[in-house]
């Protein structure tokens, strides 16, 4: 129950990301490359937390408990720069669709929204009352998300920094936010162990779905907004149906929490990572274990496909980001954070 989270795992960074592979039992490639950045001050741990692919996955995004975000060249994994303005750890980020800037989410309650090219910060979006768990971009740019510990989500203007509405319905920690494709409504996941649909702009509650036995730390639509994952510290995933609410689909298999969860780009698969440590890929239509991703050393937080759904980044609690390809499930690339 909400109440058993160990110390440690609420400290962990839960995004909304996207997917993960391998076949089980595969052989993992060798002489894998592994990029080690020399870190001069001691207060740069090794935190990993959230990752995201820019849209043109030329790009990849982080962020550790050194309260900055990094840009990363994709295919060098060179540090193209660092982007710093947060007083406290950042727990979320996102590429805007157009991939010019980015967003954060930190426990110093506060969004930041960042040029992708200059590293230079634009804007801050205060008004949450706890730390912000969670943000996303509208399809079109124009507003984003934010979803705090205060229980709500916000709804802000980009280009004004206005905020436009406050959703309030959860009775815990909002953990996760995600867009509907046509930017109509919203989907959050939450403490309160359900996931609730919100009309856009109005902030008018559509639906509730109630079904996981613990809390919901992570939610995506599907490319074709007919229906939602969700991932849940009660070990599972569920596949839901956006017009009746309905459970169309549990995936049980991990052994610990599931802090992220994904459909690939083409929409007939999903991944979840886990505190067990690994990912694993389900076949959506029934239900089977396709692979599973076996190799961080902690807390799996995030993942997220490339757009091209060739590759797929995945971030784990004080460990690594790790590259890995989707067709053959060998592992590519690993970053060590510290």
């Amino acid at each position: 129950m909400a109440d058993a989270v160990s110390p440690a795992l609420k400290a962990v960074v839960v995004t909304t990301a996207m997917l993960v592979l391998a076949p089980a039992g595969f052989a993992q490639a060798p002489a894998v490359p592994s990029t080690r950045i020399a870190i001069p001050s001691p207060e740069h741990s090794l935190f990993v937390g959230p990752a995201a692919f820019s849209p043109d996955g030329r790009t990849m995004l982080s962020a550790n408990d050194s309260n900055a975000l990094k840009i990363w060249d994709a295919a060098s994994w060179q540090l193209l720069r660092s982007l710093s303005g947060h007083s406290d750890e950042i727990r979320c980020v996102a590429f805007s669709p157009d991939g010019r800037t980015v967003l954060s989410g930190s426990v110093d309650k506060t969004v930041k929204l960042w040029d992708a090219a200059t590293g230079a910060p634009l804007r801050t979006f205060d008004g949450h009352s706890d730390t912000v768990d969670a943000v996303a971009f509208s399809p079109d740019g124009r507003t984003i998300l934010s979803g705090s510990d205060d229980k709500t989500l916000k709804l802000w203007d980009v280009a004004s920094g206005r905020l436009l509405g406050t959703f309030k319905g959860h009775s815990a920690g909002v953990r996760s936010v995600a867009f509907s494709p046509d930017g109509r409504s919203t989907l959050s996941g939450s403490r309160d162990f359900t996931l609730r649909l919100w009309e856009i702009p109005s902030g008018r509650l559509l639906r509730s779905f109630a079904g996981h036995g613990d809390q919901v730390f992570a939610v995506a639509f599907s490319p074709d907004g007919r229906s939602v994952l969700s991932g849940s510290y009660d070990k599972t995933s569920k596949l839901w149906d956006v017009a009746s609410g309905r459970v169309l689909r549990t995936f049980k298999g991990h052994s610990d929490s599931v802090n992220a969860v994904a459909f690939a780009p083409h929409g007939r698969t999903a991944a979840s990572g886990s505190s067990d440590e690994t990912i694993k890929l389900w076949d959506l239509g029934s239900g089977r274990l396709l692979r599973t991703f076996d190799g961080h050393q902690a807390y799996v937080v995030s993942v997220a496909f490339s757009p091209d759904g060739r590759t797929v980044l995945s971030g784990s609690h004080y460990d690594t980001l790790k590259l890995w390809d989707v067709a053959t499930g060998h592992l590519l690339r690993t970053f060590v954070g510290n």
